[in-house]
């Protein structure tokens, strides 16, 4: 008798309580969810920053040694395409140079060693780099929507999220809902009267195909910038953005045609559609997957996340190397 009383105090939960239980957990959840992501999203961010760091300061490095900043350079006009990324210059201070010793920066894109029979500059093309892609975007270091060198669409080729600052000066295109900076706004500096910013940017380091008439010696001294000729202030000149590549079929890190960019274009624009990934008057750009804005690398090494609602002259200010605007970084 005494035992069937005891089992007579024992209450189990009911299935409404239980489905309580569950609710309330599930609304805990979906409180902590957000602030989970957001927290996810802020160490990303810091990663990519430090990312940023670490190319700023890999350019610093090469400065010191060759008492210039790497440059980008290009050649289409002998039968096969020659030149090389800023990038593929500064390997060494990045801790690749075995990947740096592979490349033969005197032969064409498709040149085969006939030692090996190997294609090695293509398959430097094709060498994804962790220290290239950014932590908030889902790719893994190669894509296949990229152009490079005689290479084409379909191939893995290995791409960057972080390109230089070509400058400002970007024609203007037809039927574009914004305003390119006009080569009349009033400024001087380097390129202030063209509107190429290819090829003659009016910031650190421009895309830089040159006269197939010329040679890469001549082509190497017009794009070779010093840091005494930054003169608008390293600590306001922008080096070095982020950028998307699945929204820029001129990403691949390799080639001089997709490592760099340029602040004409607005900051995030047409962000969330990849559909123009081969338009590149309109999407050679900075753009990232941070919410409302991106890193941007100084001249001085340092780093500053930029949001996309920054003034566009401020923004295209910050992109010239010696224009002579009196312009600050936005806090």
């Amino acid at each position: 008798m005494g035992m069937v009383g005891r089992n007579r105090g024992v209450r189990a939960f009911t299935l409404v309580e239980l489905l309580v239980v569950i609710s309330i957990i599930g609304i805990l959840i979906a409180m902590l969810l957000p602030a989970v992501q957001a927290a996810r999203e802020a160490a990303r961010r810091a990663s990519c920053q430090n990312k940023v760091k670490q190319l700023g300061l890999a350019m610093a490095n090469y400065h010191t040694l060759h008492k210039s900043f790497p440059i980008n350079w290009g050649d289409g006009g002998k039968g096969q395409e020659y030149g090389h990324s800023w990038i593929s210059f500064i390997l060494p201070q990045m801790e690749q140079v075995s990947l740096y010793d592979s490349i033969d920066f005197d032969e064409p894109f498709s040149f085969i060693d006939p030692s090996s029979n190997r294609k090695d500059n293509e398959e430097a093309a094709k060498s994804p780099l962790n220290a290239l892609y950014c932590p908030s975007d889902s790719h893994d270091g190669t894509m296949t929507n990229q152009y490079v060198g005689s290479g084409g669409l379909g191939v893995p080729w290995a791409v960057t999220n972080y390109k230089a600052v070509a400058g400002a000066n970007w024609g203007s295109v037809s039927g574009s809902d914004y305003s390119y900076r006009q080569i009349n706004d009033g400024y001087g500096g380097r390129n202030f009267n063209k509107n190429n910013g290819l090829d003659f940017g009016d910031g650190l380091i421009c895309r830089g195909v040159f006269d197939p008439g010329g040679s890469a010696s001549t082509a190497k001294q017009i794009y070779k910038t010093a840091m005494m000729e930054v003169r608008d202030g390293s600590s306001n000149t922008f080096a070095i953005g982020e950028a998307i590549p699945e929204m820029c079929a001129w990403s691949a890190w390799y080639s001089y045609d997709g490592s760099t960019a340029t602040c004409g274009i607005p900051l995030n624009y047409d962000k969330k559609d990849p559909a123009f990934d081969q338009d590149m008057a309109n999407n050679y750009s900075f753009r990232s997957w941070h919410t409302s804005g991106a890193n941007f690398g100084m001249c001085d090494a340092s780093v500053h996340f930029i949001s996309d609602q920054i003034d566009l002259k401020t923004y295209r200010a910050l992109a010239t190397i010696d224009a002579g605007e009196v312009v600050n970084v936005p806090e």
